[in-house]
């Protein structure tokens, strides 16, 4: 009798997280150009909305090249109870040496972003990324001020805030590749969430 041929493994992509830059009342971003941009393969910056498409897409894309079964995950959808769930939020140190969510506006000399990125066992408990801080005197800055969840375990990659199409791929590239790594060694010891479901 034959043996029976392993399934491969789904992979959920989320779509990571940014904030909204402000807008000034003609519309375009304060502190921008005014330009928004558009993903080209000129170099070309893209907008938070282009980025976050882009990054989904690609993630989704090399995981399937990768021989996973990889789909997006809306906030809308059902959370499943079995895969891996990719989970990312882009963020920017402040001056006061604060992590925000980032706020990703073209043509602005803005502070260097880092993607913070998880992958959850959904068979296993699965952990938040991050929790949302509110300091007092926040004021009305952009980015909402965030604490990262440490048991998360989430990995960092630096990205430009201006990306091209070509750094958001290779982005992606280094995003797939670390964490097929992380899945393949997780699966083959211990689960990769550390607690079970109850």
């Amino acid at each position: 009798m034959p043996a029976a041929v392993e399934k491969p493994k789904t992979v959920y992509v989320t779509d990571f997280e940014s904030d909204p830059a402000v807008s000034n009342n003609s519309g375009t971003f304060a502190g921008s150009s005014g330009n928004r941009g558009s993903l080209t393969s000129n170099g070309a910056a893209v907008d938070a909305q282009h980025i976050v498409k882009a990054m989904s897409e690609n993630l989704v894309k090399d995981f399937a090249k990768a021989g996973y079964i990889a789909k997006t995950l809306r906030k809308s959808d059902l959370r499943p109870d079995d895969g891996f769930l990719i989970l990312g939020v882009f963020t920017q140190v402040d001056p006061q040496n604060r992590l925000r969510r980032a706020v990703i506006a073209p043509g602005q000399n803005a502070a260097p972003i880092e993607l913070y990125v998880s992958v959850d066992d959904l068979t296993g408990f699965t952990q938040y990324l991050y929790r949302t801080v509110e300091p007092e005197d926040d004021g009305d800055k952009p980015g909402a001020v965030i604490e990262l969840n440490p048991e998360a375990d989430a990995e960092k990659f630096p990205i430009d805030p201006n990306a091209s199409e070509k750094a958001v791929k290779q982005t992606a590239q280094r995003i797939t590749n670390d964490f097929i790594k992380r899945i393949n060694t997780e699966e083959k010891h211990e689960p990769l969430n550390r607690y079970a479901k109850p």
